[in-house]
């Protein structure tokens, strides 16, 4: 897959949903590029975005002020429950 076939698929994928999460972690702040890309898409289509983060993981200013919502897991198992509360709305 090119890159601009990648991007025309996250377009669709975010325009067709209703939110936009995204579980943070120290390596998905690494991959700054695919990250950046998905967020500023999220931003550009009106999206509400909502941050599901790893306890302890330092999260960006910038990405601080456009998150409608954060909740914080501490592991794994965490996740499926933790996330049910970003969803909901």
């Amino acid at each position: 897959m090119n890159y601009q076939e990648f991007v025309a698929k996250q377009v669709d994928k975010i325009r067709s949903s209703d939110v936009f999460v995204s579980l943070v972690t120290e390596n998905y702040l690494k991959g700054e590029c695919r990250n950046a890309l998905e967020i500023g898409l999220a931003i550009l289509l009106n999206k509400p975005i909502r941050l599901l983060v790893k306890e302890g993981t330092p999260i960006p200013s910038g990405l601080l002020k456009v998150a409608e919502k954060i909740e914080y897991y501490k592991s794994e198992e965490d996740i499926a429950i933790v996330g049910e509360r970003l969803i909901k709305d």
